[in-house]
């Protein structure tokens, strides 16, 4: 993905979802996740992660996005929340 199209995804992602009003997402465990879902799926779910409204959800994935190799171009945008 483009910059742009980076930016433009993480917009639509936090004006559109509704993920915040159903759960406590400070209690997701992404160990619990991490177990479940392959390498490659794991990613693209801390990918996703990252844009999303809830700041609790963010910051672990972010930290979980520092653990993993080639995740550096996902987490620059999210530096300044």
């Amino acid at each position: 993905m483009t910059w742009t199209q980076q930016c433009s995804l993480c917009e639509r992602f936090r004006t559109f979802t509704s993920l915040e009003w159903t759960m406590d997402w400070m209690d997701v465990s992404l160990d619990e996740l991490k177990q479940e879902l392959s390498k490659e799926v794991f990613r693209y779910t801390l990918i996703l992660g990252s844009f999303h409204p809830n700041g609790y959800f963010r910051e672990k994935c972010l930290y979980a996005m520092a653990e993993v190799e080639g995740m550096l171009c996902w987490i620059l945008p999210r530096v300044n929340d």
